[in-house]
């Protein structure tokens, strides 16, 4: 900044103004920095539980959808079956 202060400070009309550094920078060794347990965890644990809602809510979606399925589910709701369409039709002769 304080050689170059004419560029962070076009505002100065190329001018450069006085920067006075108040501290000297300084740097501490801390050693190697090694991620967080919550680092490492977070993201499998986010991914699992959102795997296990999303099948959660898909096998409840198929088990509470309204649909007819079958003949004997009819014939359970007190029905009378006139007619069936066969899931696959006959080999042509």
């Amino acid at each position: 900044m304080q050689t170059r202060s004419a560029e962070a400070f076009p505002q100065f009309g190329g001018q450069p103004p006085e920067i006075v550094a108040l501290d000297d920078p300084s740097t501490v060794a801390i050693g190697p920095v090694y991620p967080s347990l919550r680092s490492l965890v977070d993201f499998p644990l986010k991914f699992g539980l959102g795997l296990a809602l999303g099948l959660a809510l898909a096998f409840a979606a198929h088990a509470l959808d309204p649909a007819i399925r079958d003949r004997e589910e009819v014939e359970q709701l007190g029905l009378h079956v006139i007619g069936q369409i066969p899931k696959s039709s006959p080999p042509p002769n």
